[in-house]
């Protein structure tokens, strides 16, 4: 006869009763993947899906302790390096910090894996009430990101990675051009595309804007987005603080804008940051510098003023081509 937890509840307050994790396969654009299921009643009750074939996410969120968060994003590009991976862990660490009044601690710098016979990064820390594990591998023209958090979270990373099929489709891989930008912007003129190492960047003869694809940042709007960054900043980029936030309302649009200073190779930047949700595809994190010279009140609002005019690429929208910089007008660096 199967015995019930409920008749053992003092037996239970010391040692707990065990259950067993289920996963069910998920269909994504161009791989499959098993994932902790999605249940009424259990440990996964939570879901959030963004799925096109250049970038998407699916996140699975737990109600109750044991937490367990299980989320699967990808994007057009090669899998971070050690260093950007770790900086990635930080800034997701430093906003889970930020909220939940929590220390982080790095349990397992970033070192490369094999998930298959796929090469893979991973890294894990300590984000206070869990730790976390990321991995990112390859599929196609894209990198898939996998985020586990759980009080035991290894079982969990090893069958999610063992179940992981890449299944890329030529038509959609011939789509996937190098340097896609990752936003939306009506109207492009008078931005340039700046060769960045794989990050896409835009520069109009004063300011330098980058955009990266970002997993979550629902809790960015109650933290500050720079001082988030600086905690998962790799110290090779720089020193990065935080001056001030504002809130501003442009072309239909309200975000919360972070401003503060890059120290780099000893030069000083302003810098001006934002990050929006997107609804079909993954967040998206924009970072605008200038020259602490040039920095007053023309070319910090040009800065803020691409930050609100970026937008999310619509369901089938081709991303906005930029013409390369002259190579007689580099940003300053």
């Amino acid at each position: 006869m199967r015995r019930s937890c409920l008749p053992l509840l003092l037996v239970a307050a010391v040692f707990g009763c065990k259950r067993e994790i289920a996963y069910e396969r998920v269909e994504l654009p161009g791989f499959t993947v098993e994932l902790p299921r999605t249940r009424s009643h259990g440990d996964l009750v939570g879901t959030l899906a963004e799925r096109r074939y250049a970038t998407g996410k699916v996140q699975r969120e737990s109600s109750r302790k044991p937490v367990h968060v299980a989320v699967v994003s990808w994007h057009v590009g090669p899998i971070s390096t050690a260093e950007e991976l770790e900086g990635i862990m930080g800034v997701v660490g430093q906003a889970i910090a930020q909220k939940e009044h929590a220390a982080t601690k790095l349990l397992e710098p970033a070192h490369a894996i094999k998930v298959g016979d796929r090469d893979a990064m991973r890294v894990k820390m300590d984000l206070g009430p869990i730790p976390m594990v990321m991995v990112e591998t390859t599929c196609g023209a894209r990198a898939v990101q996998f985020m586990i958090g759980a009080e035991a979270p290894e079982p969990i990373v090893d069958h999610v990675l063992g179940s992981f099929v890449c299944n890329p489709d030529p038509a959609q891989e011939a789509l996937l051009t190098a340097g896609a930008a990752p936003i939306g912007l009506d109207d492009p003129t008078g931005w340039n595309a700046l060769d960045n190492d794989g990050v896409f960047t835009i520069f109009n003869g004063t300011v330098t804007v980058m955009f990266w694809p970002a997993n979550d940042v629902s809790s960015l709007g109650e933290i500050d987005l720079l001082k988030a960054m600086a905690g998962g900043m790799p110290d090779s980029f720089g020193e990065l603080t935080s001056t001030s936030n504002e809130t501003v309302t442009r072309y239909g649009r309200t975000r919360r804008i972070a401003h503060g200073q890059l120290a780099s190779d000893g030069e000083t930047f302003a810098v001006t940051a934002t990050a929006w949700p997107c609804t079909t595809g993954p967040a998206i994190l924009g970072f605008a510098l200038t020259s602490a010279d040039d920095h007053r009140t023309v070319a910090r609002d040009g800065a803020i003023d691409i930050l609100l005019r970026a937008r999310c690429l619509n369901p089938g929208e081709t991303p906005p081509s930029f013409p390369p910089v002259p190579a007689d007008d580099p940003p300053a660096k």
